[in-house]
This record gives structure tokens, sequence and C-alpha cells, in this order.
């Protein structure tokens, strides 16, 4: 049996990933800060497609183990003593890359 190229993805997980991507960082950074809520905003918006926070978040972390996205973390330095955490930054991995080409995604200058 031959392995797919490309994992299966539901509706879902394949919206997300078409957020994700048009919701990257403009210039310089290819890092994507869309919340978990504004996600879900989108994908009622633009895919018709209504799910809770919890389903969010384990949809991406499928895509994460999948290997399609990566998670960068960010803290705050500024206060002396303990650093606090921002929410983590999204980017596509070579395999996300190819996978929304295969897609036929307009990847443009990533």
């Amino acid at each position: 049996m031959q392995q797919k190229p490309y994992p299966s993805l539901n509706a879902t997980k394949h919206s997300l990933l078409i957020i994700v991507r048009a919701t990257l960082s403009q210039g310089k950074n290819p890092h994507s800060k869309v919340s978990v809520n504004k996600c879900r905003d989108l994908l009622k918006e633009k895919h018709g497609i209504e799910v809770g926070r919890r389903w969010t978040f384990q949809c991406f972390s499928d895509l994460i183990t999948q290997g399609l996205l990566i998670r960068h973390p960010r803290y705050n330095y500024k206060r002396p003593g303990s650093p606090g955490q921002y929410s983590s930054m999204l980017a596509f991995t070579p395999k996300g890359f190819e996978w929304l080409v295969s897609q036929n995604v307009d990847v443009g200058s990533i």
C-alpha cells in the first residue's frame, strides 16, 4: 500500500491552513499571530464552519503533529523577575508549503 504524499484533512483543518496563510505577517517575518477566537470568527465568516475553541486547538495540534505548521513561543522580558508569555506565532514548515501548492493556494513571496 502506498502512503499518501500529503495527509488527508477535514474541512476545518483545511480552512485553518488557509486562514493562517491569509494572516501571515506581511514583510519580514513569515509568522501568523492570529488568535484562536479570530480563527473561529474567520472560519464562520469566510468558510461557514462553526466550531468551538477546544476543537480549534485540537485541529492546530493535529496540523503541528502532521508537520504542516510549527509554533514559535514569544516571551515578555520587560518585567524584572519572571518572564510573561504571549500567544505563540504559527509558521508553515516546508511540508506545509508543499501542501498549499498541491492545493493550488497562492503562496506568493512567503
